[in-house]
């Protein structure tokens, strides 16, 4: 990651609670002019901070953090100062809601943002296992889906797998946006 000096005008849309090296720690998708990125902060003082700026989804510039491809690191020294709505020159854009418009729009949506989308099953593959770092051996199935405006590869894990049936509709909540190698696709949480 390398510094960025210059400030980010954004919106705190979203906060989800994770643990990583038993630190608690917020991922924020924050939204900007361009496209939404993914906040990390590993700072417990200016987690109750965000948190209240995500609540009103208030306007905020943001100072001294470090900026990967799509993700910005909040540092002890990040300055976090909430701006007027009219400030931030642009608005709250459809794509950082939790409900995708389609799947043509996964492509807007930021790294881990959880969300939920309505597609038709196309494909199912047979169920896997799979080895996993932390959470040992696990049972996965690979599914292609799709609507009117594209397709996509959603992973489903345990007791997911085989819930799904060819040729049906849903309207699949509180499913992950990931991103490997480049491609976009969908896994549940």
């Amino acid at each position: 990651m390398k510094h960025q000096p210059h400030p980010l005008n954004h919106s705190v849309l979203a906060i989800w609670p994770f643990l990583a090296s038993f630190i608690l720690t917020s991922k924020k998708i924050l939204q900007t002019e361009d496209e939404p990125l993914r906040a990390v902060c590993f700072v417990p003082e200016k987690q109750s901070e965000l948190k209240t700026l995500e609540k009103i989804k208030s306007p905020v510039k943001i100072q001294n953090y470090d900026k990967g491809n799509k993700d910005v690191l909040i540092l002890k020294n990040t300055k976090i100062t909430p701006l007027e709505s009219t400030g931030i020159g642009f608005s709250h854009d459809m794509y950082t809601s939790t409900s995708l418009p389609n799947l043509a729009s996964l492509q807007k949506v930021a790294p881990e943002q959880i969300v939920a989308v309505k597609a038709q099953v196309v494909q199912l593959s047979g169920i896997m296992s799979q080895d996993t770092k932390f959470r040992g051996t696990l049972d996965k199935q690979e599914v292609i889906i799709r609507n009117t405006t594209s397709s996509t590869r959603l992973v489903i894990w345990e007791d997911s797998c085989n819930s799904l049936e060819p040729n049906k509709t849903y309207i699949l909540e509180n499913v992950c946006v990931k991103i490997y190698k480049k491609e976009s696709f969908l896994n549940t949480t």
